[in-house]
């Protein structure tokens, strides 16, 4: 019970990321109540903010929680209101847009060009400069890859 209460002070308390490994609402909160050694419902509703008869209902699988006791209970458990649906079966992570493709690695020379962009003592000036370069550059190289022969344009030309 002290266990819980401390959590319940905290508030704040992480749980992990879950893979929809519970069918029900329901299941889900008997795991939290695990996680965070509460004995009883009055100890899991200190915890989470919502109040008893709600969280009766869930734990039998009579109700779900409505959008504003989910954005509660989230808060509460230091979740993203996406990972608590998805955590508690209420939704899949494909439903909600949390499927995504891992970033590309970004080449070295895009990260210091990124870098220098976002350095406070980089002037506008400079910047334009710098973009302006590998605007130039880019349409190179896809004007290369795409077979399109390249006029260069007359800053081009001045410099040779």
């Amino acid at each position: 019970m002290l266990t819980c209460m401390m959590a319940a002070a905290t508030r704040r308390r992480r749980v992990e990321r879950a893979e929809p490994t519970v069918n029900t609402f329901g299941e889900f909160l008997r795991k939290v109540m695990e996680t965070h050694q509460c004995t009883s419902v009055a100890e899991l509703v200190r915890l989470i903010g919502v109040d008893q008869s709600s969280v009766s209902r869930y734990l039998t699988g009579q109700n779900e929680p409505t959008l504003d006791n989910l954005r509660k209970i989230a808060s509460s458990l230091g979740m993203t209101l996406g990972d608590l649906m998805v955590s508690g079966g209420i939704a899949d992570a494909q439903e909600l847009g949390q499927v995504a493709t891992p970033p590309r690695r970004l080449a070295p020379v895009l990260r210091a060009a990124q870098d220098f962009l976002d350095h406070p003592d980089t002037t506008k000036k400079a910047e334009r400069f710098l973009l302006k370069a590998y605007q130039g550059l880019l349409d190179m190289c896809i004007e290369a890859r795409d077979g399109i022969p390249h006029e260069p344009s007359a800053a081009e030309r001045a410099r040779r």
